[in-house]
């Protein structure tokens, strides 16, 4: 089975995106004892969980017959209890064995990833510590959306006080001690089982966490919850109503501790899922690499800027366009924007609708060069090396179009090398 090997009790089915279709259905069938239909509709199932998941406007799994192809996403994802499906990011070559551990470094740098709590996964034990920090990223990101609103609940307490505000004990009015009457109060807040189960996680997964960032924000979020008593398993339940908000970072909570930071099989560690919307965190890559990898700059991300007047009607407003990118040096500027799906892997040149959009970026933003960046997977070229594979004069602005190499990100310096190429590729074009 070409594109699919056993681990454990599992099977893993690994595609890259936008990659040839692959004859998946036919061999997992085999492999499972299923139907090629029912193998079908599970990958169908899949495919519309990351579309809700990630608000896709179409789901991202295709399959045609025997035939299974991938667009938009890639990640780690379970199609059923018994498959499971890798899907590599198109500027990451599934050819290289280390894929996986780009893929990873890659999804902690962006704010576009999403964990899926419930498709509970086989990775190598070797991820742990990626998979630790981008699961630690998500509790945090999980926990700040709702910090507002904390998830509290009635419980009975027992005090001793001279205020009477509860059931008091009858024999304590004859006796009171020194601290008071011995009464039980009805209390609302966060000292409960719900909390006790994400205080527990977060305390379990902080010594696996490598980013120190986020192992500082996980550390604070244990000591706002504290204190709280420590669960060493839990098991999924539905919040009440008015904590429903809470119920996927309590999901994730509950996989932390069941699975992913102690539950191994046949020298599997059981996660949970994760996906992104590719041509997101390339856009995030190069942004943070520009940052990196440029000194002495202005590096302004997202910045709108207007291009022209929108007339509807006779009511006008500014028609604005956003470039990703705009870097200034002393005396330069130039326009760098992440190109993900246009030329990709071909041999072809910078297509229209990208040199359209490029000349608009140039006269919005008052700049005369441009460099539109494309990834190069080759697994065999060095980490960072720059291509410039065309570049196009109009008007008196230039497009140059650019690939960089992305095999080997998550290596030692390994984002900080492909930075310094993009850097100097950048201030060498603007120049």
């Amino acid at each position: 089975m070409e594109h699919i090997r056993q681990q454990g009790h599992t099977f893993v089915a690994a595609v890259a995106e936008y990659g040839e279709p692959a004859a998946l259905i036919g061999e997992l069938a085999v492999a499972t004892g299923k139907t090629n239909d029912e193998v079908q509709a599970q990958f169908v199932a899949a495919g519309a969980r990351l579309q809700s998941a990630l608000r896709l406007a179409e789901n991202p799994i295709e399959v045609n017959g025997l035939l299974v192809r991938v667009r938009n996403v890639a990640g780690l994802v379970r199609v059923s209890p018994e498959v499971h499906l890798e899907v590599a990011p198109k500027f990451l070559s599934i050819a290289n064995p280390s894929w996986r551990e780009d893929f990873f470094l890659a999804a902690t740098l962006s704010k576009y990833g999403r964990l899926l709590p419930s498709e509970r996964l086989g990775v190598t034990a070797g991820a742990r510590a990626n998979l630790s920090t981008l699961v630690g990223k998500a509790i945090v990101e999980m926990f700040a959306s709702n910090a507002r609103r904390p998830l509290r609940t009635y419980r009975r307490n027992a005090v001793q006080e001279f205020a009477l505000d509860g059931d008091v004990d009858a024999e304590s009015l004859w006796f009171p001690s020194d601290e008071g009457y011995d009464q039980h109060v009805i209390v609302f807040d966060n000292k409960n089982k719900f909390n006790s189960v994400v205080f527990s996680a977060v305390d379990a997964l902080i010594p696996d966490v490598a980013d120190p960032g986020v192992r500082n924000q996980l550390a604070r979020i244990r000591d706002r919850l504290a204190p709280q008593r420590r669960v060493p398993h839990a098991k999924h339940v539905r919040l009440p109503g008015r904590a429903m908000h809470w119920q996927p970072l309590f999901d994730l909570s509950v996989d932390v501790l069941n699975g992913f930071s102690a539950k191994y099989e046949a020298g599997a560690l059981f996660a949970p899922g994760y996906a992104f919307e590719t041509w997101r965190v390339w856009q995030d890559l190069v942004t943070l690499s520009l940052r990196l990898g440029t000194q002495g700059t202005v590096v302004s991300a997202q910045a709108s800027s207007t291009l022209g007047v929108r007339d509807r009607k006779g009511k006008k407003s500014p028609f604005n366009v956003i470039p990703d990118v705009v870097v200034r040096w002393d005396a330069l500027t130039a326009i760098v924007d992440a190109k993900y799906k246009g030329r990709a892997d071909t041999d072809s040149g910078i297509v229209e609708a990208d040199l359209y959009e490029a000349l608009a970026f140039a006269k919005a933003t008052a700049s005369r060069q441009v460099v539109l960046v494309y990834p190069d997977p080759r697994p065999n070229t060095a980490l960072g090396l720059v291509d410039l594979f065309e570049t196009v004069v109009v008007g008196g602005v230039t497009v140059h179009g650019i690939t960089i190499a992305t095999t080997g990100l998550a290596t030692i310096n390994g984002l900080q090398t492909f930075a310094d190429g993009l850097g100097e590729a950048a201030k060498r074009l603007a120049s």
